[in-house]
């Protein structure tokens, strides 16, 4: 996962796979799968205030909210390339739409200048 200069970000990945229905997702990590043409993206994503990035108990990343030990599942909004992030989780279960900031590759090339 990368580090972002920017304070409250994370970066998530898009990505397309044509066997999944709607085929679009937001991963925590990158997804790379060649044999199934299967790619993500990465892009930074502003957390709302505290929320963080933990370890669920198999040690996979996973977001969590500071007032609550249950973590949120990444989900994309709708089922198109413009679908934005969603968090969906904890007690009770709340539905959080994030804010796209852009792709992380542009923004790192714009630090480096």
């Amino acid at each position: 996962m990368i580090n972002n200069k920017i304070q409250n970000t994370i970066t998530l990945y898009k990505g397309y796979n044509p066997n999944l229905f709607g085929g679009w997702f937001w991963s925590l990590e990158e997804v790379w799968n060649d044999w199934d043409h299967v790619y993500s993206d990465p892009y930074i994503i502003e957390l709302p205030e505290g929320f963080y990035v933990g370890e669920c108990i198999t040690g996979q990343p996973m977001i969590f909210k500071k007032s609550c030990n249950l973590g949120y599942d990444v989900c994309i909004g709708q089922n198109s390339e413009n679908g934005k992030p969603h968090l969906v989780g904890g007690h009770p279960v709340e539905n959080i739409t994030l804010k796209v900031i852009g792709p992380a590759d542009k923004k790192i090339e714009a630090d480096e200048h």
